[in-house]
């Protein structure tokens, strides 16, 4: 179901890690990455961001392969705007402007799904972890703490102990049976419910399922491109395989994003899936 949670009522729009598609290359320590983010809003006139240039809101997608770091973000200790990548080309954030680059799917109804497609060329490493978040710059007060604001942040496991994840999470309202889309918290209790953080008003509980992982695909491909080159390569030089059936270590726990919920005592993290 898409509702205006879906779209984003935290004050920038949610983004959502739709697809990954994972090209090995001639080179065994080399991968392509070709990722497809998406967006919702309501449709014109009462769409929220969509072709508001003047919100200029950015998407800031980060790779992380560090154990530790993967760790932090997942737990909360740091936000997507404090963290540090990896010295080099291959671990270079992407950016892109979200109202202008987001090409719309045609959906029925009152909302529309819009979509970015990123293609990375990337080191294989044992761990890699997808963060993702919708953020505005430029506030003009010379402060690097005031002069962005970040949105829920999106994250994917896409390798965990040497293996591609097979598993993903979705949650769903019991009393509807229809499925949530946007951010979530943690209740000290272990249930969730939905937004970011608790708070007085009304707000439902949602319950967490875990699911077989059809966003990521692994292929062969003869050669290989470079970061954001978004060229259409014949089907005749791809092999394609659908890596479906390796197991994902349990040991390794799946990326959640949270923050601190100061209107529970005690509460741990609130996570954001």
């Amino acid at each position: 179901m898409i509702d205006d949670m879906t779209v984003g009522m935290e004050n920038l729009p949610n983004v959502f890690i739709d697809k990954i598609r994972i090209e090995s290359t001639s080179n065994p320590e080399v991968i392509v990455m070709e990722m497809t983010l998406c967006f919702y809003d309501k449709k014109p006139p009462l769409n929220s961001w969509r072709l508001r240039d003047e919100m200029d809101i950015k998407v800031h997608v980060a790779y992380e392969s560090r154990p530790d770091v993967i760790s932090s973000l997942n737990d909360g200790q740091i936000s997507l705007f404090e963290h540090v990548p990896i010295e080099g080309y291959y671990y270079k954030p992407s950016v892109r402007p979200i109202s202008i680059n987001a090409g719309p799917v045609g959906l029925e109804g009152e909302y529309e799904k819009y979509s970015i497609k990123i293609r990375k060329q990337t080191k294989k490493t044992n761990n890699l972890n997808i963060y993702a978040a919708c953020f505005i710059d430029g506030f003009g007060f010379n402060n690097p703490i005031f002069d962005k604001f970040y949105g829920p942040m999106a994250a994917e496991r896409v390798y965990a102990g040497g293996q591609l994840n097979t598993l993903s999470n979705y949650f769903y309202y019991p009393d509807t049976n229809q499925e949530y889309g946007g951010p979530v918290h943690q209740k000290p209790d272990g249930t969730y419910m939905e937004g970011s953080t608790h708070r007085e008003q009304p707000h439902k509980e949602v319950v967490l399922v875990s699911e077989e992982n059809y966003k990521i695909q692994t292929i062969t491909i003869t050669d290989f491109i470079t970061e954001d080159v978004a060229t259409t390569r014949p089907e005749s030089i791809r092999t394609e395989v659908i890596s479906t059936d390796i197991p994902t270590p349990e040991s390794i726990p799946s990326p959640t994003v949270g923050i601190e919920d100061p209107n529970v005592p005690d509460s741990p993290l609130d996570r954001i899936y």
